[in-house]
């Protein structure tokens, strides 16, 4: 057997080789597809503050508690029947807020589930007008209420304290 030989057998096998891988169904079955990657995003929420919410004043009870219910719809309800002493209210102020963020949006609204005034001072509740309020043209005021429990143990002053209210969209 001649080189030329042996090199005509190695050179043809090998191009038989890539013959055969080239059209192979493997070559044939694979294709390129194309995607999109995007995203939607909506405006911040933002939350303002209006109106501060207070229980006005208050008579400490002389014995056990008192209970004052604000509902956010604007009903008061002086439900002191269990305390010894009458609790009255003056210059009762509603909370209201006012919440911005993507136009025809539905956003929930928390606030935490009591709140400590003070010793004896507790709100125990916290209720809102709308608490899923669907925010028209990107807004939404939205009025806030409570329970609040005085006892008998509190101590006359005006007691105060900041709480967070949390809004997210749906």
């Amino acid at each position: 057997m001649t080189t030329r030989h042996i090199f005509t057998r190695r050179t043809l096998g090998m191009t038989t080789a890539a013959a055969m891988l080239l059209l192979s169904p493997a070559a044939f079955a694979s294709n390129v597809g194309s995607m999109n990657a995007s995203v939607t995003l909506e405006e911040p929420l933002s939350v303002e503050v209006n109106t501060q919410l207070s229980f006005g004043t208050l008579a400490i009870p002389t014995a056990n508690s008192a209970t004052l219910v604000m509902t956010a719809n604007g009903e008061t309800v002086d439900s002191s029947g269990v305390g010894d002493g009458a609790i009255y209210r003056n210059n009762a102020a509603f909370g209201q807020i006012t919440v911005n963020g993507e136009a025809d949006t539905t956003v929930s609204i928390t606030a935490p589930a009591s709140l400590q005034l003070a010793a004896g001072v507790n709100i125990t509740s916290f209720n809102f007008s709308n608490a899923t309020p669907t925010l028209t043209l990107g807004t939404a005021t939205i009025t806030v209420g409570g329970t609040l429990v005085v006892d008998s143990t509190a101590m006359a002053g005006t007691p105060s304290q900041s709480f967070d209210i949390t809004v997210e969209y749906q």
